[in-house]
Formats: structure tokens, C-alpha cells, sequence
């Protein structure tokens, strides 16, 4: 089959598609709900099962099935799911090369972050999207050193926002701002009347955010230079339950600075510098080379960048 009879092959299959149903498609697994579904396309949940019934009619597969409250992709959904939203995305960058106006532009973006950034500066983005780009969409997806790289390279994020190092010369990064590292106990613990030293620091249980299988931290490293450990009780995959967890027991908790001073107040905990030489660290903006000249990703870029400096330079 030559080149032209391949196109036109692809083309007569797509006339069985609807292509306009295939977002929805795209939101329904990525939201599992139909209810929320219908929120971010800005449609009733009618019009929604709608379009699903048409996407199980073209596709010949039920695409979700409800268990409990929940809706759940079928093994084909599962299996068409990344090739979709890398689809999407592609076509998306297509047209936006050619006429972009954020003011019209219904660009996803997908950016992989931890809470911290989900906390500390989604509130403000969102904001500024209402107003400058109220079309554009974004979906955060959790943040994971050793896989965000690969995302990126195939475009299954637009941005990562983290500390981690590219391994790769395709991807870019800008630095967002310098953090360092601070402790933190309940108001009442003890530790605040010992006299606050290492052996002090070191005889209450710890606990650490992980994004992985981690069990040492930067603490455990630093500790190791001088040769002492401490006694990790807890880890939790999330930066917002470590204050939970501290407020309710004996443990201590060391986490970004300027995340732990937004919560210090609401949670009612304690900050203090650890009796410890920690390092300082840089949050940074990654992105695709292959991205690096789209004019929509550029002007998200700048913004991200600019909103996240912005409330950077507020906090401090």
C-alpha cells in the first residue's frame, strides 16, 4: 500500500470518529466523574453522558464502567488513554503554532509539580488564567524525579516544576527561586525545652515527605557526613499531611522553608533551624526543547514564571 493509499485509508476510518467528542473522551479519564467532567467543559452532566454513549457507540467498548461512586477505564480506555491525550496535545500545538491568542486558545496544560507548588501557587495562576486566558485549561499530575524527564521528552507534560536535575540537554530550565530547609514540632513539644541541640534534635522519632520508595532524606544525608541517624518513624507521599502528623504527635518534621511558613500559622506548629548543616536549594521551571518555540507554551511559560517569582518575592 503506497503513501497516498495509506492517507486515504486513515482518513475514510476517521469519517466513522466524531473528533470533536474526543476531549470529553479525555476528560472523563481524567477525571473519572462525570460530574466533573461537565464542571471543567462548562456543560451540563446530561449533555456529557451524551457524548459518552456516542464514544462507546464509535469506539465498540464501554470506555468506563461505574464500581461504588467511582467510574473506572475498561482495558481498551486504558490502552487508547496516553496515545489521546498525546494526540491532543500534538494537534493543540498545531494550531496554536499557526494562531494563537490566549484570549481564544483552549490549550491543556499539563505540569507535573508537587503540592507544594499545587498549595503555594495554583491559586494565583488560576486567577490569572481567569482573566488573560479564560479558555486554557491545566491538569497537574504528580510529581515523580525519576519519571518527569521522560514526560516531558514525549510530551506527556508540558512543564515540571521541581528541584531535580535534567538529565537530558533536551530539556530546558529556568530557575524560579532559591529555598532552604527548615524543622518543625507542635508548639508544645519538648524538644522546645531541652536546650536544642543535635542530641536533643535526634532523641525525638522524625518524619519525611517521599516522593518514592525514599527512606533517607536531605536530613539522613546530612547526618551521615558526620555520622549519626536519626529515627524516621513516618513517610508520606504528600508535603500537606507532614504538618498534620507533627501537630498530633512527637515527631519533627523538616520540609522547604516557604512552604512550612504559609502552614506554621494554620496548623499550629513550631518552626526552629535544625541543630544541622542542610543545604539550600533551587525550585525550577522544566520544559521540552521541543516545545521551546511554540508561542502558546512560550507565553504560559512567562507566565508561570512571572506569577511564581511575584509571589516568591511576597512570601519573603
Amino acid at each position: 500500500m503506497n503513501q497516498i493509499n495509506v492517507i486515504n485509508y486513515i482518513m475514510n476510518r476517521f469519517n466513522d470518529y466524531n473528533i470533536e467528542l474526543i476531549p470529553v473522551l479525555i476528560t472523563i479519564l481524567d477525571t473519572l466523574s462525570v460530574t466533573t467532567t461537565a464542571k471543567k467543559l462548562g456543560v451540563t452532566q446530561s449533555a456529557v453522558s451524551h457524548s459518552l454513549k456516542k464514544l462507546r457507540t464509535q469506539f465498540k467498548d464501554e470506555l468506563v464502567v461505574r464500581e461504588g461512586n467511582r467510574l473506572t477505564p475498561t482495558l481498551k480506555a486504558q490502552a487508547i488513554y496516553p496515545s489521546l491525550k498525546k494526540w491532543l496535545g500534538e494537534l493543540e500545538t498545531i494550531v496554536d503554532a499557526t494562531e494563537f491568542d490566549p484570549l481564544t486558545s483552549q490549550k491543556i496544560f499539563y505540569i507535573s509539580a508537587t503540592d507544594i507548588v499545587e498549595t503555594m501557587y495554583m491559586p494565583s495562576i488560576i486567577r490569572y488564567l481567569v482573566q488573560h486566558a479564560p479558555h486554557m485549561s491545566i491538569r497537574l499530575t504528580r510529581w515523580h524525579n525519576d519519571t518527569v524527564h521522560n514526560q516531558l521528552d514525549r510530551l506527556e507534560a508540558n512543564f515540571g516544576i521541581g528541584v531535580t536535575t535534567p538529565a537530558t540537554p533536551n530539556i530546558y530550565q529556568s530557575v524560579l527561586y532559591k529555598d532552604s530547609f527548615i524543622s518543625a514540632a507542635r508548639k508544645d513539644h519538648p524538644f522546645f525545652d531541652s536546650k536544642q541541640t543535635l542530641d536533643d534534635f535526634l532523641s525525638f522519632p522524625h518524619t519525611m515527605t517521599s516522593g518514592g520508595d525514599r527512606f533517607k532524606g536531605v536530613v539522613d544525608r546530612a547526618l551521615q557526613r558526620i555520622g549519626r541517624v536519626r529515627t524516621l518513624t513516618h513517610t508520606v507521599p504528600n508535603f500537606a499531611s507532614g504538618p498534620l502528623i507533627i501537630k498530633n504527635s512527637d515527631c519533627i518534621l523538616t520540609a522547604p522553608q516557604r512552604f512550612m511558613e504559609l502552614k506554621a500559622e494554620d496548623q499550629g506548629i513550631r518552626l526552629f533551624k535544625a541543630p544541622l548543616n542542610l543545604p539550600t536549594f533551587e525550585v525550577k521551571l522544566f520544559w521540552s526543547r521541543k516545545t521551546h518555540k511554540d508561542p502558546a507554551h512560550k507565553w504560559m511559560r512567562n507566565a508561570l514564571k512571572s506569577l511564581i517569582q511575584v509571589a516568591d518575592k511576597t512570601a519573603s
